[in-house]
């Protein structure tokens, strides 16, 4: 009885070689997908969070966090040797880091963690608050990088968050608004960096669009 010693021929193989890449491809990108959502959702929940603990820092204290003058005096935690114990000037005018011709106040933008974490709202930290990706910001929209952008609804406070990649930012913006990271109540804005000027996403595509997102705001 002859035994058959034929192999798989090239154009086996070759099909062989094409489905296991296309499968491959395929994990891979849904690996990636998943991921970024996972991401994205992290995001969410971050400035859900914050949202939430601002507005009860502002029905307990009366003030914004940040904004709030002599600290200390109501959040012993503070101390009334922290620079985030102080009084005079912009601070108790209901907006965060904004001061005269849209400058900012950056030891407010600063305090915005400390009020916070010694309130016992956030579990972050005292010293800063930040993503995976860069510095997260609470601050008048006035005195951050959309100053000069129209936000719909003008809101007066945004949660800024710096450096989100591109593919993370629209993930977040499909979840929260319009699957836009030009238009709609959350926006990004890209950032020059010969200048460090900013400037709007408004009508650019897909393509055009920076990676990261320079800056990406969620109104409070």
């Amino acid at each position: 009885m002859k035994r058959s010693n034929a192999g798989f021929s090239l154009i086996e193989v070759l099909i062989a070689m094409t489905i296991m890449g296309l499968l491959l491809g395929s994990g891979v990108m849904m690996g990636r997908s998943l991921i970024n959502n996972a991401h994205a959702k992290e995001i969410v929940a971050m400035a859900t969070d914050l949202n939430i603990a601002i507005k009860n820092f502002k029905e307990r204290f009366h003030y914004f966090p940040g904004d709030l003058p002599n600290a200390a005096n109501d959040i012993t935690a503070v101390g009334q040797a922290s620079p985030c114990h102080y009084s005079g000037g912009t601070h108790g005018d209901g907006q965060i880091g904004a001061i005269a011709g849209n400058n900012i106040d950056t030891t407010e933008v600063d305090c915005v963690s400390n009020h916070l974490y010694h309130a016992g709202v956030i579990k972050w930290g005292a010293a800063s608050i930040s993503s995976r990706y860069g510095s997260v910001r609470v601050i008048a929209t006035a005195a951050s990088n959309f100053s000069t952008i129209t936000l719909p609804g003008n809101p007066m406070h945004i949660i800024e968050f710096a450096n989100l990649p591109r593919d993370i930012a629209m993930d977040v913006d499909r979840i929260m608004d319009n699957s836009d990271v030009s238009s709609g109540r959350l926006q990004g804005v890209g950032k020059n960096n010969a200048d460090n000027t900013i400037f709007s996403l408004s009508g650019l595509t897909l393509d055009q669009l920076p990676d990261p997102i320079a800056f990406y705001a969620i109104p409070l």
